[in-house]
């Protein structure tokens, strides 16, 4: 499911335009379904090893980070006051 999950978020780097990642997307799917039912131990291997080869060799220099997630545009925009600039030097009660 790893392997799985990391073609589609290489995918998402890749392909901007939402109609295309859903075609990638969908290209990616019917390849882990064609090899679901492989019970061969070694084949499976070799499988997962081509697989991190693939994405390896597609591996984006700048992925896509949601803004407000770390490396984000956003992230951390919007930081709380510090307690000391709340506190009214002129509240004597």
């Amino acid at each position: 499911m790893n392997l799985y999950r990391q073609s589609l978020r290489l995918c998402m780097n890749v392909c901007i335009d939402r109609n295309l990642f859903s075609e990638e997307g969908q290209k990616i799917r019917d390849q882990f379904d064609a090899h679901k039912s492989e019970t061969n131990v070694k084949v499976a291997q070799k499988l997962v090893e081509d697989g991190e080869a693939e994405l390896l060799r597609w591996f984006h220099p700048d992925p896509y980070r949601f803004p407000y997630r770390p490396g984000g545009t956003k992230f951390q925009r919007n930081e709380p006051v510090p307690e000391q600039f709340l506190q009214n030097p002129y509240n004597h009660h």
